[in-house]
């Protein structure tokens, strides 16, 4: 599911997330995606809020291979 990160808080979570690498959410938003602007199949998306917390994953649950995280 794609996530935005509306440009005010961009300072927040700018250097807490890292290509490649899995988080836990909390505190987060969902919404439906604007169908003239999507950037994938989905249908909703996670929207950052002031309260969105992350935790890096140190171990994946689900290995992504890395030929799914090239496609994006």
């Amino acid at each position: 599911m794609p996530a935005t990160v509306n440009f005010h808080r961009l300072t927040t979570y700018k250097n807490l997330l890292k290509d490649g690498y899995m988080y836990s959410l909390s505190g987060f938003d969902i919404t439906r995606c604007n169908q003239n602007c999507r950037l994938s199949g989905s249908l909703l998306l996670i929207r950052f809020s002031d309260s969105t917390r992350l935790d890096e994953l140190t171990e994946q649950v689900i290995p992504i291979p890395d030929s799914d995280l090239k496609k994006h």
